[in-house]
Protein backbone atom coordinates (compact mmCIF):
# COMPACT_ATOMS: atom_id res chain seq x y z
CA UNK A 1 0.00 0.00 0.00
CA UNK A 2 1.36 3.41 -1.03
CA UNK A 3 -0.72 5.87 0.98
CA UNK A 4 -1.12 9.64 0.71
CA UNK A 5 -2.98 11.82 3.22
CA UNK A 6 -4.85 14.74 1.68
CA UNK A 7 -6.67 17.73 3.09
CA UNK A 8 -8.37 20.54 1.19
CA UNK A 9 -8.69 23.98 2.78
CA UNK A 10 -9.97 27.44 1.95
CA UNK A 11 -7.29 29.13 4.08
CA UNK A 12 -3.75 28.10 4.94
CA UNK A 13 -3.72 30.42 7.97
CA UNK A 14 -6.31 28.57 10.04
CA UNK A 15 -4.91 27.62 13.50
CA UNK A 16 -6.57 24.20 13.29
CA UNK A 17 -4.73 23.48 10.03
CA UNK A 18 -1.43 24.43 11.63
CA UNK A 19 -2.09 21.93 14.42
CA UNK A 20 -3.02 19.22 11.94
CA UNK A 21 0.12 19.83 9.92
CA UNK A 22 2.22 19.78 13.09
CA UNK A 23 0.82 16.34 13.93
CA UNK A 24 1.36 15.01 10.39
CA UNK A 25 4.96 16.15 10.48
CA UNK A 26 5.44 14.78 13.99
CA UNK A 27 4.45 11.29 12.80
CA UNK A 28 6.21 11.57 9.42
CA UNK A 29 3.13 11.30 7.23
CA UNK A 30 3.25 11.56 3.47
CA UNK A 31 0.67 14.32 3.11
CA UNK A 32 -0.45 17.15 0.88
CA UNK A 33 -2.48 20.29 1.62
CA UNK A 34 -4.65 21.42 -1.30
CA UNK A 35 -5.52 25.11 -1.03
CA UNK A 36 -8.52 26.55 -2.83
CA UNK A 37 -9.97 29.82 -1.44
CA UNK A 38 -13.27 29.12 -3.20
CA UNK A 39 -13.98 25.83 -1.45
CA UNK A 40 -17.58 25.64 -0.27
CA UNK A 41 -19.17 23.49 2.39
CA UNK A 42 -20.81 21.03 0.03
CA UNK A 43 -18.61 19.59 -2.74
CA UNK A 44 -15.91 22.26 -3.01
CA UNK A 45 -13.30 20.25 -1.15
CA UNK A 46 -14.26 17.12 -3.03
CA UNK A 47 -13.90 18.86 -6.38
CA UNK A 48 -10.39 19.99 -5.45
CA UNK A 49 -9.49 16.56 -4.11
CA UNK A 50 -10.78 14.83 -7.24
CA UNK A 51 -8.51 16.94 -9.45
CA UNK A 52 -5.55 15.71 -7.42
CA UNK A 53 -6.75 12.10 -7.70
CA UNK A 54 -6.59 12.49 -11.49
CA UNK A 55 -3.14 14.11 -11.44
CA UNK A 56 0.18 12.55 -12.39
CA UNK A 57 1.29 12.80 -8.75
CA UNK A 58 -1.56 10.53 -7.64
CA UNK A 59 -0.29 7.80 -9.95
CA UNK A 60 2.54 7.19 -7.48
CA UNK A 61 0.04 6.06 -4.83
CA UNK A 62 -2.43 3.21 -4.44
CA UNK A 63 -4.55 4.59 -1.57
CA UNK A 64 -5.59 7.90 -0.11
CA UNK A 65 -6.93 9.19 3.19
CA UNK A 66 -8.82 12.46 3.25
CA UNK A 67 -9.19 14.46 6.46
CA UNK A 68 -10.83 17.84 7.06
CA UNK A 69 -8.26 20.56 7.55
CA UNK A 70 -9.43 22.73 10.42
CA UNK A 71 -10.58 20.33 13.14
CA UNK A 72 -8.64 17.07 12.83
CA UNK A 73 -5.41 15.69 14.29
CA UNK A 74 -3.14 12.68 13.90
CA UNK A 75 -2.15 10.87 17.10
CA UNK A 76 -0.76 7.74 15.48
CA UNK A 77 1.64 7.03 12.65
CA UNK A 78 0.98 6.38 8.99
CA UNK A 79 1.85 2.73 9.51
CA UNK A 80 -1.07 2.47 11.94
CA UNK A 81 -3.38 4.02 9.36
CA UNK A 82 -2.24 1.59 6.69
CA UNK A 83 -2.77 -1.38 9.00
CA UNK A 84 -6.23 -0.15 10.03
CA UNK A 85 -7.28 0.58 6.45
CA UNK A 86 -6.19 -2.86 5.28
CA UNK A 87 -8.29 -4.42 8.05
CA UNK A 88 -11.36 -2.34 7.19
CA UNK A 89 -11.05 -3.17 3.48
CA UNK A 90 -10.75 -6.93 3.99
CA UNK A 91 -14.43 -7.57 3.01
CA UNK A 92 -13.99 -5.57 -0.19
CA UNK A 93 -10.63 -4.04 -1.18
CA UNK A 94 -12.42 -1.87 -3.75
CA UNK A 95 -14.79 -0.24 -1.24
CA UNK A 96 -14.93 3.38 -0.19
CA UNK A 97 -14.55 3.97 3.58
CA UNK A 98 -16.25 6.68 5.61
CA UNK A 99 -15.64 7.73 9.17
CA UNK A 100 -18.56 7.38 11.58
CA UNK A 101 -20.27 9.70 14.01
CA UNK A 102 -23.19 9.68 16.45
CA UNK A 103 -25.29 12.25 14.62
CA UNK A 104 -27.82 11.28 11.94
CA UNK A 105 -27.25 14.19 9.53
CA UNK A 106 -29.09 15.89 7.92
CA UNK A 107 -32.14 15.80 10.13
CA UNK A 108 -34.77 17.13 7.75
CA UNK A 109 -34.48 14.15 5.41
CA UNK A 110 -34.66 11.56 8.21
CA UNK A 111 -37.02 13.19 10.68
CA UNK A 112 -39.46 10.33 10.21
CA UNK A 113 -36.78 7.85 11.26
CA UNK A 114 -35.92 9.84 14.37
CA UNK A 115 -39.49 10.26 15.54
CA UNK A 116 -40.59 6.75 14.64
CA UNK A 117 -37.76 5.31 16.72
CA UNK A 118 -36.20 3.69 13.65
CA UNK A 119 -33.07 5.82 13.79
CA UNK A 120 -31.83 3.87 16.79
CA UNK A 121 -32.15 0.66 14.79
CA UNK A 122 -30.09 1.96 11.88
CA UNK A 123 -27.98 0.44 10.51
CA UNK A 124 -29.19 -2.79 12.14
CA UNK A 125 -32.37 -2.69 10.06
CA UNK A 126 -30.49 -2.06 6.84
CA UNK A 127 -27.48 -4.36 7.17
CA UNK A 128 -28.03 -8.11 7.20
CA UNK A 129 -24.50 -9.50 7.57
CA UNK A 130 -24.86 -10.28 11.28
CA UNK A 131 -25.54 -6.56 11.70
CA UNK A 132 -21.80 -6.08 11.22
CA UNK A 133 -21.34 -6.97 14.88
CA UNK A 134 -23.12 -3.85 16.11
CA UNK A 135 -24.96 -3.93 19.39
CA UNK A 136 -28.30 -2.09 19.57
CA UNK A 137 -26.68 0.77 21.50
CA UNK A 138 -23.55 1.08 19.36
CA UNK A 139 -22.70 4.78 19.34
CA UNK A 140 -20.72 5.49 16.15
CA UNK A 141 -23.14 4.22 13.52
CA UNK A 142 -23.78 7.08 11.07
CA UNK A 143 -21.74 8.56 8.22
CA UNK A 144 -19.25 11.32 8.97
CA UNK A 145 -18.17 13.16 5.82
CA UNK A 146 -15.05 14.76 7.28
CA UNK A 147 -12.73 11.76 6.93
CA UNK A 148 -12.71 9.02 4.32
CA UNK A 149 -10.31 6.61 2.65
CA UNK A 150 -9.87 3.93 0.04
CA UNK A 151 -7.93 3.06 -3.05
CA UNK A 152 -7.36 5.90 -5.50
CA UNK A 153 -9.72 4.24 -7.95
CA UNK A 154 -12.42 3.59 -5.33
CA UNK A 155 -12.44 7.21 -4.18
CA UNK A 156 -12.53 8.45 -7.76
CA UNK A 157 -15.40 6.08 -8.53
CA UNK A 158 -17.38 7.25 -5.52
CA UNK A 159 -17.02 10.89 -6.58
CA UNK A 160 -17.94 10.13 -10.18
CA UNK A 161 -21.11 8.21 -9.36
CA UNK A 162 -22.67 10.05 -6.41
CA UNK A 163 -25.53 12.54 -6.53
CA UNK A 164 -23.96 15.97 -5.92
CA UNK A 165 -27.22 17.88 -5.52
CA UNK A 166 -26.61 17.83 -1.74
CA UNK A 167 -23.43 17.48 0.34
CA UNK A 168 -21.53 14.20 0.49
CA UNK A 169 -22.67 13.24 3.98
CA UNK A 170 -26.30 13.72 3.00
CA UNK A 171 -25.84 11.48 -0.01
CA UNK A 172 -23.97 8.76 1.89
CA UNK A 173 -26.54 8.52 4.69
CA UNK A 174 -29.36 8.42 2.14
CA UNK A 175 -27.46 5.75 0.20
CA UNK A 176 -27.22 3.59 3.31
CA UNK A 177 -30.91 3.93 4.00
CA UNK A 178 -32.13 3.26 0.47
CA UNK A 179 -29.55 1.08 -1.31
CA UNK A 180 -29.93 -2.69 -1.39
CA UNK A 181 -26.26 -3.28 -2.21
CA UNK A 182 -23.86 -1.52 0.14
CA UNK A 183 -20.73 -3.60 -0.43
CA UNK A 184 -19.01 -0.73 -2.22
CA UNK A 185 -19.29 1.52 0.85
CA UNK A 186 -17.92 0.65 4.30
CA UNK A 187 -18.29 2.58 7.54
CA UNK A 188 -15.53 2.49 10.12
CA UNK A 189 -17.93 1.37 12.85
CA UNK A 190 -15.09 0.09 15.01
CA UNK A 191 -13.23 3.41 14.97
CA UNK A 192 -10.10 1.55 13.92
CA UNK A 193 -8.90 4.36 11.65
CA UNK A 194 -11.09 7.40 12.36
CA UNK A 195 -12.61 8.78 15.55
CA UNK A 196 -15.19 11.55 15.59
CA UNK A 197 -15.21 12.94 19.12
CA UNK A 198 -18.21 15.22 18.60
CA UNK A 199 -21.96 14.68 18.83
CA UNK A 200 -22.31 13.16 22.22
CA UNK A 201 -24.61 16.13 22.48
CA UNK A 202 -26.09 17.88 19.49
CA UNK A 203 -28.46 20.78 19.45
CA UNK A 204 -31.58 19.62 17.62
CA UNK A 205 -33.99 22.53 17.72
CA UNK A 206 -34.77 23.04 21.39
CA UNK A 207 -33.50 19.57 22.32
CA UNK A 208 -30.20 17.74 22.54
CA UNK A 209 -30.03 14.36 20.83
CA UNK A 210 -28.37 11.46 22.60
CA UNK A 211 -28.41 7.81 21.53
CA UNK A 212 -31.06 7.19 24.17
CA UNK A 213 -33.21 10.26 23.57
CA UNK A 214 -33.30 13.96 24.24
CA UNK A 215 -32.17 16.29 27.02
CA UNK A 216 -32.69 19.97 27.74
CA UNK A 217 -29.69 21.83 26.15
CA UNK A 218 -29.71 24.25 29.09
CA UNK A 219 -28.48 21.50 31.38
CA UNK A 220 -25.13 20.86 29.66
CA UNK A 221 -22.33 22.82 28.03
CA UNK A 222 -22.37 21.75 24.38
CA UNK A 223 -19.03 23.41 23.61
CA UNK A 224 -17.13 21.26 26.10
CA UNK A 225 -19.00 17.98 25.99
CA UNK A 226 -17.14 15.61 23.65
CA UNK A 227 -18.14 12.50 25.61
CA UNK A 228 -17.55 12.38 29.33
CA UNK A 229 -17.74 8.61 29.52
CA UNK A 230 -16.24 7.78 26.14
CA UNK A 231 -12.66 9.03 25.95
CA UNK A 232 -9.59 9.22 28.10
CA UNK A 233 -6.03 10.34 27.61
CA UNK A 234 -3.50 7.52 27.98
CA UNK A 235 0.23 7.21 27.42
CA UNK A 236 1.48 4.49 25.07
CA UNK A 237 5.23 4.15 24.55
CA UNK A 238 5.86 7.70 25.70
CA UNK A 239 3.18 9.13 23.38
CA UNK A 240 -0.12 10.48 24.68
CA UNK A 241 -3.15 9.08 22.88
CA UNK A 242 -6.92 9.31 23.07
CA UNK A 243 -8.49 5.98 23.97
CA UNK A 244 -12.05 5.15 23.05
CA UNK A 245 -13.15 3.59 26.33
CA UNK A 246 -16.31 2.08 24.86
CA UNK A 247 -14.55 0.19 22.06
CA UNK A 248 -11.09 -0.02 23.68
CA UNK A 249 -9.45 1.52 20.60
CA UNK A 250 -6.67 4.04 19.97
CA UNK A 251 -7.74 5.59 16.65
CA UNK A 252 -4.82 7.29 14.85
CA UNK A 253 -6.93 10.07 13.23
CA UNK A 254 -9.36 12.20 15.23
CA UNK A 255 -12.02 14.69 14.16
CA UNK A 256 -13.74 17.31 16.29
CA UNK A 257 -16.30 18.36 13.69
CA UNK A 258 -16.36 22.09 14.13
CA UNK A 259 -18.20 22.96 17.30
CA UNK A 260 -16.58 20.36 19.55
CA UNK A 261 -13.83 21.51 21.91
CA UNK A 262 -10.77 19.52 20.80
CA UNK A 263 -8.33 20.78 23.42
CA UNK A 264 -8.30 17.40 25.17
CA UNK A 265 -7.02 15.99 21.85
CA UNK A 266 -4.55 18.81 21.19
CA UNK A 267 -3.14 18.36 24.70
CA UNK A 268 -1.70 15.02 23.61
CA UNK A 269 0.83 16.92 21.47
CA UNK A 270 1.02 19.95 23.78
CA UNK A 271 -0.67 22.15 21.18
Amino acid sequence: MRLKVITTVSSIDNPGLKKLEHSLRHFNYDYKILHNPNIGWDWGGWDTHYKWLCSDEAKDYTHVIYTDGFDTLALGGQDECEKALKKILEPNPDAFVYSTEKNFFPFEEYDNYLHSGRAEQYPSNFFTDANLGLTPNHRWRYVNGGQYAGSIEAVKHWYETVDKSRNNQYYANKYFVTSNDKKDLILDFGCDLFQTVAFTAWNYGDRVMFPAGYLDPNTIDLATFPGLDEFEQVEIGGQKRIRNKILDKLPPLLHGNGRCDMQFVYDCLNL
